[in-house]
C-alpha cells in the first residue's frame, strides 16, 4: 500500500476562501472530490483509481475526528466518510494512514492517507501520478479544490527527510479547507498529479507573505 503514496507536510490557515492567485477559475475537474461527515464538507481527495481516495492524513485525524466527533473518528468507521464524486456520495470502506504518519512534525512526517472505497466511482477517470523527472523549477502547475482552479509555477524542489516539498510561486496558493485538493500538471496533453494541496500561514491565504509549501510525489 506504501508505493505510489505522496508525502508531505502539514497546513493550517484562518479563512475560507478557495485558493487563491490572479485568476480563480471554475473546475470541472471531477477527479478531485469532496470529504464529508454529518453533512459537513471537511477536506478534499483524489480519485487515484476506481476504488481508491487520497487526501491528507490530518484531515481523516484532525478535522474528520473533530466533525465526527470520537477520539478514533473516521479511522475505525470509514462507512461514517462521505466521499462525493460530482452528485454522487459513496461510503468509505477502510482508512490506511502513511506509515510515519503523524500530525503536528510539519515537514519531517507522511501526512496521508489512503481512502478506499465501499463501491467503484463510475463515469469518472482517476489520475494518474506524475513521474519524478517531471517535476523541475518553473514547471507551470496548476492547484484544484472545492470546485476552484489557480495556475501557479512551481519554484523549487526540497527534501526534508523521506519527505518532498513543491513550493509554488507566491502568486497563488491555497487557503482553508483547500487541503487535500490536487497540485497537476500537463504532460504531453495529459493530465498529471503531482502533488496533495496542503497549507501553512496566518495571513489571508498567505497573500502576505506569498508563500504556499505543497508534496511531491514520491515512487
Amino acid at each position: 500500500m506504501k508505493r505510489g503514496l505522496l508525502f508531505f507536510a502539514l497546513f493550517f490557515v484562518q479563512n475560507a476562501f478557495a485558493l487563491y492567485g490572479g485568476k480563480v477559475e471554475v473546475s470541472f475537474d471531477s477527479y478531485v472530490v469532496s470529504l464529508h461527515n454529518n453533512g459537513k464538507n471537511f477536506c478534499n481527495g483524489v480519485l487515484i483509481s476506481p476504488t481508491l481516495v487520497l487526501t491528507a492524513g490530518h484531515c481523516i485525524d484532525g478535522q474528520g475526528r473533530e466533525e465526527f466527533d470520537s477520539s478514533h473518528g473516521l479511522i475505525y468507521q470509514p462507512e461514517k466518510l462521505l466521499v462525493r464524486v460530482g452528485s454522487v456520495y459513496i461510503k468509505g470502506k477502510a482508512v490506511t494512514f502513511a506509515s510515519s504518519y503523524f500530525e503536528g512534525l510539519g515537514f519531517d512526517t507522511e501526512d496521508l492517507a489512503l481512502i478506499e472505497l465501499a463501491a467503484p466511482v463510475k463515469n469518472v477517470k482517476s489520475i494518474s501520478f506524475v513521474r519524478k523527472a517531471d517535476l523541475v523549477n518553473k514547471t507551470p502547475v496548476t492547484l484544484i479544490a472545492r470546485n476552484r482552479r489557480v495556475g501557479g509555477v512551481l519554484s523549487h524542489v526540497r527534501s526534508y527527510g523521506a519527505v518532498a516539498v513543491l513550493f509554488i510561486d507566491k502568486a497563488s496558493g491555497a487557503c482553508l479547507g483547500d487541503s487535500g485538493g490536487a497540485i497537476v500538471i500537463n504532460k504531453n496533453g495529459e493530465t498529471k498529479l503531482a502533488g496533495i494541496l496542503m497549507y501553512n500561514g496566518e495571513a489571508n491565504c498567505e497573500v502576505q507573505t506569498g508563500y504556499g509549501y505543497f508534496p511531491k510525489a514520491q515512487f
